[in-house]
């Protein structure tokens, strides 16, 4: 294929994720809830300070980029302190022109300050974003608490744990509830100061849509991202360098597209990447309350290729089956695809290819699935490539699901990870379907976060659906046309076969045919083409194609053709016989009939090459009264349908004399 013979130069990683993180780098996340004590418990150090530096660069394989932090510390929270900068690393990044996009990590932007809890190993960032806070003009984004506040209790958790022996951790196979982290900004009071001038929305209008991304790994707002129009005070007559965030995850926050702004209205777009939750216009760095906005799917921005096989993604999908736990995840992750293939009104089919023996993601142009013995606390990653010169194409995606950390299943049992439950979600990353992760989302297959013995997400809800069928949309089918044999045609052979162009996104056709001309119904076919029986002779026939798909319908045009003809039979046994006289002056022409004759050209007259005198549908034509003791000559040319002709003999005969020509008596009676 094209796309092929590209260099690639861009890489997402999308995945279902744990909150304890080995240094590789997954991607799109489900996330162990972590409570302040227990991040508190996991960091070796517990630093607040500003973000001076961040860069990006290959690790040492040139298999995956981390984006490397430099944080100076302001206050050592808990741990030693250390000197100078502290440097770690979080997965993701841009690097060489190629870019690796993970969800859920935390986002560090240089000049702000944070709180961050850190692991000893690398200084890992404990709980993935769990394990960072923001801090704006002194107030932690994420709990609506003063900076000193939140500081302050974590002291106290640290004094409680350093006094119990417990040291309470959570391990890998003994799991708590895994949900939202208590971040949802539903939940969240963002303090701002009590000035005159602070901006309030009264209500937002729709509050539900999607979320459409304008390209892959974009935040951008598509052009057809909901629009939206915010009602409320104190927004400015101009926007300036005022904005409308939505919340993503977390303290990440993305802004919306604005269309028209004044000091009462807002019209904006929806931006890509954004979860169901709190929306909220910052005006001189002022943040207004919040107001909910349901996303109702949020969709990433990329599409698969099509190909000659009538689905969009050409493309199969392989698995290797080499779970240590179960022996029916074949069969799950086959349920799993057919969950997004089965929605009705979509044109997407996930292509099942056979089995494969890769044991780990690769760019490789093959789209893979299997267990990996992964100790990095990934339940399951979905990786997504695409080049960056095509930034809504899908070029690749592989699928890993942690065999080392989560015992999986297959029957939804307690303590076991679902491989359907878990594949199906991974599934609708690799249609670009994001994770969602608001209080509004909790019951979608793309919901962000999962626990052992679910099932639930097996079912894809009507939001689901809806971003599938807009992804993907079941188009109508198009028009049939270019008919074999062609409109109008003669001289069809008898033994010929029904053709026609493919019409687009068709999946059936359904075949009108016979010799009337609204034909009946004769039969469906899944191909451009359908068998007859053979034909009769020089019959005339009408036929039409209706094609389908679970959209609609698009019918043809009636079309029509006539088949070949068979030769004419030479005309003979003439009436008169030939040479015959005395014949009647009152007689009239006879023949036999002639095979495959359809008319007849009779010449006749007194010449011995008699003139064209006239056409006959049968052998017989009437002649006028004829002249006594003449000598009449004949010819009868047989014609068939197709125009193909035979010509008889010259024929003749002489009519008798007046004396030997009977001649009725009248008698008059004369009286008187």
């Amino acid at each position: 294929m094209t796309w092929r013979r590209l260099t690639a130069t861009l890489l997402t990683a999308c995945a279902l994720m744990l909150a304890l993180m080995a240094l590789p780098g997954t991607a799109l996340a489900t996330v162990e809830e972590l409570s302040l004590e227990e991040l508190v418990n996991r960091a070796a150090l517990i630093v607040r300070g500003t973000v001076i530096a961040t860069s990006a660069q290959w690790d040492a394989d040139h298999s995956r980029i981390y984006t490397y932090v430099t944080l100076r510390p302001i206050e050592y929270v808990k741990g030693a302190a250390r000197a100078g900068d502290l440097l770690f690393a979080v997965p993701g990044g841009t690097a060489g022109g190629v870019t690796l996009q993970v969800s859920d990590v935390p986002v560090f932007r240089e000049g702000e300050e944070t709180v961050v809890f850190l692991q000893d190993e690398y200084f890992q960032v404990v709980g993935w974003r769990q394990g960072k806070y923001t801090v704006e003009q002194g107030v932690v984004v994420e709990t609506g608490e003063s900076r000193e506040d939140f500081i302050g209790e974590i002291r106290r958790v640290a004094r409680r744990s350093e006094a119990s022996s417990s040291g309470r951790g959570v391990g890998f196979h003994s799991l708590p509830r895994i949900a939202d982290v208590g971040t949802d900004p539903d939940e969240i009071t963002i303090r701002t100061q009590l000035i005159l001038t602070a901006p309030v929305i009264s209500g937002i209008v729709p509050n539900s849509g999607p979320a459409h991304a304008a390209a892959l790994g974009s935040s951008n707002c598509a052009s057809d991202s909901t629009s939206i129009t915010i009602n409320g005070s104190s927004f400015g007559s101009t926007q300036g360098t005022s904005f409308v965030r939505f919340w993503r995850v977390g303290s990440t926050y993305y802004n919306a597209c604005i269309k028209s702004w004044s000091n009462v209205q807002i019209q904006a777009r929806v931006p890509g990447g954004v979860s169901s939750g709190n929306v909220q216009v910052v005006t001189g760095g002022v943040a207004s309350n919040g107001v909910y906005f349901t996303v109702t799917y949020s969709y990433g921005g990329g599409k698969w290729p099509s190909g000659a096989y009538p689905e969009p993604m050409s493309e199969v999908y392989k698995v290797n089956a080499n779970c240590s736990d179960t022996e029916g995840e074949l069969a799950a992750v086959q349920a799993a695809a057919n969950t997004w293939t089965g929605v009705s009104n979509s044109d997407f089919y996930f292509r099942y290819g056979g089995t494969t023996s890769e044991d780990s993601p690769s760019f490789n142009y093959n789209n893979e699935i299997m267990w990996v013995a992964d100790t990095g606390g990934s339940i399951a990653t979905c990786h997504t490539w695409w080049y960056t010169s095509y930034p809504n194409t899908i070029i690749e995606f592989d699928i890993e699901f942690d065999d080392w950390s989560y015992v999986w299943g297959t029957d939804g049992s307690v303590g076991e990870m679902d491989v359907q439950n878990i594949a199906t979600h991974e599934l609708g990353h690799a249609l670009q379907l994001l994770d969602l992760y608001g209080t509004a989302d909790t019951e979608k297959t793309m919901y962000g976060f999962s626990a052992t013995g679910e099932t639930k997400r097996r079912t894809l809800d009507t939001d689901d659906i809806a971003g599938m069928r807009y992804v993907y949309p079941c188009l109508a089918p198009g028009t049939p046309g270019s008919p074999s044999p062609s409109a109008d045609a003669t001289g069809v052979w008898i033994d010929t076969d029904l053709d026609w162009a493919d019409a687009a996104n068709a999946t059936s056709y359904d075949v009108y045919f016979g010799t009337p001309s609204n034909p009946p119904y004769y039969g469906n076919t899944t191909s451009s083409s359908y068998s007859l029986p053979t034909l009769s002779y020089y019959a005339h026939y009408y036929w039409k194609v209706v094609a389908r798909n679970a959209c609609g319908s698009a019918a043809g045009p009636v079309w029509d053709f006539t088949t070949e003809c068979l030769p004419p039979a030479t005309p003979s046994a003439a009436a008169p016989a030939d040479k015959a006289t005395g014949i009647w002056i009152d007689t009239d022409l006879d023949w036999a009939d002639a095979a495959n004759a359809t008319s007849y050209a009779v010449y006749f007259g007194t010449l011995s090459s008699p003139p064209y005198y006239g056409t006959a549908t049968s052998s017989t034509y009437d002649l006028p009264i004829l002249e006594p003791d003449s000598q009449y000559y004949w010819e009868i040319v047989a014609k068939n349908g197709c125009g193909d002709t035979a010509s008889g003999p010259f024929w003749d005969f002489m009519t008798g004399s007046v004396s030997s020509v009977f001649v009725p008596l009248v008698v008059r009676n004369f009286s008187g």
